[in-house]
């Protein structure tokens, strides 16, 4: 991994089919834009972690969250990390999923912590595509 590719301290990955993050992560490990990558098939595990990683300000967390997990879904999951919105800065929050359900884009892209909205799988493309270019809900 090439350290001046790093944009991320750490990458979440949220989604209860550990098949899709292990794929995930070794794209994610491919594009070298991360220190650290955590996988979490349970949304409130991954919340929990969040929470404490956003207490190190030094952290640039980037969140790949699904929509459709049996815990809590894609949706429940942004309200209940709504509460972090004092950290907006320190953390960018990308839906990656497989719905492509126009309400479900509709709904992830207007939620104010979503900044993209992809579908699986991720690509090495997208992933430099988002890293690139301004996110949905950037300032």
């Amino acid at each position: 991994m090439n350290n001046k590719n790093l944009i991320y301290e750490k990458v979440h990955l949220v989604d209860d089919n550990p098949i899709v993050n292990m794929v995930h992560e070794q794209i994610i490990k491919r594009s070298g834009i991360a220190k650290q990558i955590n996988k979490f098939t349970n949304p409130l595990k991954a919340l929990e972690v969040l929470e404490m990683d956003l207490m190190d300000p030094n952290h640039n967390i980037l969140v790949l969250l699904d929509i459709n997990m049996p815990e809590m879904s894609g949706f429940e999951f942004l309200d209940m990390a709504s509460k972090f919105m004092d950290y907006r800065n320190n953390f960018e929050l990308i839906m990656v999923t497989s719905s492509i359900d126009p309400k479900d884009m509709v709904k992830a892209t207007g939620h104010h912590l979503v900044s993209r909205y992809v579908t699986k799988p991720l690509t090495l493309t997208q992933i430099f595509d988002f890293v690139r270019t301004p996110s949905l809900n950037s300032a």
